[in-house]
């Protein structure tokens, strides 16, 4: 009785490892559906809007010099005009902007603040190609995360060959609220949306 009391717990001790683990496979999977769930929700959101509305502070890092610039982006997931509200000097400078290519055509002046990544990536795209990346990248990765004192959904991208993104998506609300892209692993821009609506 004694022998066979042992093997039942010897049994019961192996099993709980293998129960654990697939506990925990479990939760895994099932925090990856609701970020998948999450996920999939912004890109509808993105793609159904009859209009998009954003502007953001950018700050592009070359290296040696920094940038600032604060540009407004008007139209839909498709096609629309990205204006650059700062710094003044070249304020009001307009340029039209076609999915998924993101070409800017600018009618008039043109911004030369030379490129930022290996790929050609500029400052003034850089939200533009943010907003095609969440309507149409693929999400390498997908995590919780804290920004600030509001719950975030962070998904990464890749964008070219060298170029990455990182967006945080604020999970009640689900619109972005900080990005960053990576040229070659090293942060080249940061973007903070200062408003979006989504209409």
């Amino acid at each position: 009785m004694r022998e066979s009391t042992m093997r039942t717990m010897a049994r019961a001790i192996r099993i709980i490892p293998i129960a654990a683990a697939a506990l925990a496979l479990l939760v895994s999977c099932s925090q990856r559906a609701a970020l998948e769930d999450l996920e999939a929700n912004i890109r509808d959101s993105l793609r159904g809007a009859e209009g998009i509305e954003a502007t953001a502070n950018i700050t592009a890092d070359y290296g040696d010099d920094v940038f600032d610039f604060t540009v407004k982006y008007i139209g839909t997931a498709d096609m629309g005009t990205v204006e650059i509200l700062e710094p003044d000097i070249v304020a009001g400078v307009v340029a039209k902007v076609t999915f998924p290519e993101c070409y800017l055509e600018y009618d008039g002046a043109s911004v030369e603040s030379g490129p930022l990544t290996g790929d050609g990536l500029s400052p003034v795209q850089a939200l533009p190609v943010l907003l095609g990346q969440w309507t149409d990248g693929y999400a390498e990765i997908m995590s919780s995360e804290r920004v600030g004192s509001a719950d975030a959904l962070a998904i990464e991208t890749r964008i070219t060959d060298t170029a990455s993104q990182k967006t945080w998506f604020n999970s009640e609300t689900l619109l972005p609220v900080r990005s960053e892209i990576y040229d070659m692993g090293k942060m080249v821009v940061s973007c903070t949306v200062e408003s979006i609506l989504i209409r």
